[in-house]
């Protein structure tokens, strides 16, 4: 990746411009998915082509589009046969303290897209969620994706300590060593994105990108971090976190993120939630777990990342301020800003004045 004087960084990989090209639009194919016939005429309508934010030489550039009429709206399904690449995998590795890590390859191809999943855990089940089925047969269809459960959860060792940021990393590269991955392209968002950005600061060059949705190096605010989660709200989600793994906890969940613009269809989506949840963990190993997550950080490592990094962010204050951040920590990070419910021209315009 090099850096031009107008500040834009060029991909100097043609197969791996191409390779996020692709991604970036699978993402917005992916954001479509979640919205109904209606909306999506009107967000293909709002958003430019992601190959108009993208110069012939090879710059990711932000891309802008008009207000949405309706939010994404999450609809669940029992996941159809043909949403899974062709040749899906299942294997388990074991580390050198005798957890075994439960993990999936599904698709084929020359490129190894590696993938953490995020809350609650459960690789199996996610494929049954119709937004992460879209997501991850595009991302199939690319290459090889692997994607694995981490200690304590959904199909890996349940009666193990849980892991610490840098435990995970160690369980994650005992997978991707197992199963013979070479320079992967390293896909995550919000915090679990963390865990792929401390792989890259902790072996450089090993990885060929890090693409990172949402990006959220921190989960907890703090003066000089004031996007995160309050101690307040650690308290009521460890109070609700008793009730898990019932339609009351995936109430509560729903409930919570539509307060950050992200609708849902009740029925289908709590009850996805209440069963995946319980398939995950237990209501003692989710409250340690949002407790470690309230704890993590992992802004000093972000200089030591040297991968060629893709941030996606949405058009959200939160959703960009913590993306600006993680880009100027990283220094040669790129930024593609997709839309949220509502994505106007002012916005890009003031994005422009401040970049």
């Amino acid at each position: 990746m090099q850096r031009q004087p107008d500040g834009v960084c060029v991909l100097l990989d043609r197969r791996l411009d191409d390779l996020l090209r692709r991604l970036v639009q699978t993402r917005v194919d992916h954001f479509e998915a979640g919205v109904s016939e209606r909306a999506r005429d009107d967000l293909r309508a709002s958003v430019v082509p992601v190959q108009a934010g993208l110069r012939d030489d090879h710059a990711v550039r932000l891309g802008h589009a008009r207000e949405c009429s309706e939010a994404p709206r999450l609809r669940l399904r029992a996941a159809a046969a043909e949403d899974a690449p062709m040749g899906t995998t299942f294997g388990y590795a074991r580390t050198i303290d005798d957890a075994y890590i439960g993990y999936r390859i599904d698709g084929e191809g020359p490129v190894d897209i590696v993938h953490q999943p995020d809350w609650p855990g459960n690789i199996d089940f996610e494929w049954d969620e119709e937004w992460s089925a879209t997501w991850f047969a595009g991302l199939g269809s690319m290459g090889r994706l692997i994607m694995h459960d981490h200690r304590g959860v959904g199909l890996s060792s349940r009666n193990v300590s849980l892991p610490t940021l840098e435990v995970r990393v160690s369980d994650l590269f005992g997978v991707l060593d197992g199963v013979g991955v070479q320079a992967p392209v390293m896909v995550g968002s919000l915090s679990t994105g963390a865990v792929n950005a401390l792989a890259c600061a902790s072996r450089p060059g090993y990885a060929r990108a890090l693409v990172w949705l949402d990006p959220a190096p921190r989960y907890a605010s703090a003066p000089d971090y004031p996007w995160g989660r309050t101690a307040t709200d650690l308290a009521e989600e460890l109070e609700k976190i008793a009730t898990w793994g019932t339609e009351s906890y995936a109430t509560w969940f729903w409930q919570d993120q539509a307060e950050t613009g992200f609708s849902f269809d009740a029925a289908d989506a709590v009850a996805w939630l209440a069963k995946t949840s319980r398939n995950a963990c237990t209501p003692d190993v989710a409250r340690d777990l949002a407790r470690i997550w309230f704890d993590t950080d992992v802004r000093g490592a972000l200089p030591s990342v040297r991968t060629p990094t893709l941030l996606v962010a949405h058009d959200e204050k939160d959703s960009l301020g913590q993306a600006r951040m993680v880009a100027d920590l990283i220094g040669s990070a790129e930024l593609v800003v997709l839309p949220s419910s509502k994505w106007t021209i002012d916005d890009q315009i003031k994005i422009e004045e401040e970049r």
